[in-house]
């Protein structure tokens, strides 16, 4: 009785385990890096005047200014374009809204019957929980610059991870934001801690690319964290049964 009491409630054990490593798989994946194609680089003299930020998060051209320290990001007006080659880059474990996302619909459900129904509340506008932040934000990151000051700056998780295996990189093309109320409040702590300012982020992320590349990314996301969870609960499973016939 007591063996049947064990492997009756294995099945619910294995589901639990494998739903939360699929989960995870699926919070760490980035596929934007296997469909995108760096693009040409963009030189400033083909930019054309009062484009309002329609080239941020393209590929920069050989002409696009560099970073060198903080204040120059602080300087930075309008719509100007830099760029920067960061020579470290830090996770902050704070998320803003994904810009082409309308704050509303993320925070719609649905009812018995499958139909949506609104909520009217608002998504938050940034947020520390990584698990909120799964599929609507985009983290800031603190780049070191080469006068060895701070900056915090987005971009796509694909330069995050190049820049940790110690490669050389230039990032996209990048406009100075302001990081609003509710990002500073959480980013206070980190940004002391590296003499960063909070007021400002370097965003390089091609906001036209990942809007049309939305759903897309998702169901590549799910897809696989999908048959990874059903290869592993049989394998698990089939493992567990072998072991109750020996």
């Amino acid at each position: 009785m007591r063996d049947n009491g064990k492997i009756g409630i294995l099945p619910l054990i294995t589901v639990a385990v494998c739903l939360v490593l699929a989960f995870f798989l699926f919070a760490k994946l980035n596929p934007e890096g296997w469909i995108k194609k760096e693009g040409k680089p963009v030189k400033l003299a083909d930019i054309p005047a009062g484009d309002n930020g329609a080239y941020t998060g393209k590929t920069a051209g050989e002409d696009v200014p560099k970073l060198s320290g903080s204040k120059e990001l602080e300087d930075m007006i309008g719509t100007q374009y830099e760029s920067a080659i960061p020579k470290k880059v830090i996770k902050t474990g704070v998320y803003s809204l994904k810009p082409w996302l309308n704050p509303y619909e993320i925070t719609n459900g649905r009812n018995n019957s499958g139909r949506i129904y609104r909520t009217g509340r608002k998504a938050a506008e940034a947020t520390d929980s990584a698990i909120l932040a799964v599929s609507d934000y985009i983290e800031y990151y603190l780049i070191q610059l080469p006068d060895d000051t701070y900056i915090l700056a987005q971009f796509s998780d694909t330069y995050r991870k190049a820049i940790e295996r110690g490669e050389t990189v230039t990032l996209p093309l990048g406009i100075q934001k302001n990081t609003g109320k509710e990002a500073r409040s959480y980013l206070k702590e980190i940004c002391g801690k590296y003499g960063a300012s909070t007021d400002y982020v370097l965003y390089a992320v091609d906001n036209e690319w990942n809007n049309e590349h939305e759903f897309t990314l998702f169901i590549i996301r799910f897809g696989i964290s999908a048959v990874v969870f059903f290869i592993l609960s049989f394998a698990i499973l089939m493992a567990a049964d072998k072991i109750r016939h020996r």
